[in-house]
């Protein structure tokens, strides 16, 4: 994630000169292209505390796959080899405000993770995918989690 500047006029942590947009103090501050988020210096709305929430969603399910999967989280820790990956999974907290979209991506990670080659797990998320494209949800966080499965 960006670091979060400070304003070289106001000394106010999370404004940037920049842009056009003013910040409270009347100081420009950057905004997200996306949700329009003013404040901090994100330019996508990945990086934007309005998303924050889906990366937790996608964080936990794919730590449960790759639990799942071997039944030892370690041997997949060499395997993908980002470090602040696994800083950001072990960080995040139990208290998800939407158990039903947790829900949803468990249910969707069991399944892939029942699958005992890379085909027909492949096969799955695919199928998930289009499923969720015909529903007009490619902005969900299942359809982010299935992206990234796909990547692995």
């Amino acid at each position: 994630m960006p670091a979060i500047r400070t304003c070289d006029s106001c000394n106010q942590e999370g404004h940037s000169r920049i842009t056009s947009r003013l910040c409270p103090n009347n100081c420009r501050a950057a905004t997200c292209t996306s949700c329009g988020n003013i404040d901090h210096r994100y330019t996508t709305h990945r990086d934007c505390p309005n998303n924050v929430a889906n990366r937790m969603f996608f964080m936990l399910s794919l730590s449960y796959i790759v639990s799942k999967s071997n039944d030892n989280l370690s041997i997949y820790q060499k395997y993908i080899k980002s470090g602040c990956f696994w800083k950001v999974v072990d960080d995040i907290k139990s208290d998800i405000k939407l158990i039903e979209e947790k829900k949803n991506l468990e249910t969707i990670s069991k399944e892939i993770a029942c699958r005992k080659g890379v085909d027909e797990g492949l096969e799955v998320i695919l199928t998930q995918q289009l499923k969720l494209i015909k529903e007009r949800r490619r902005l969900s966080s299942e359809y982010q989690m299935l992206q990234s499965f796909s990547c692995l």
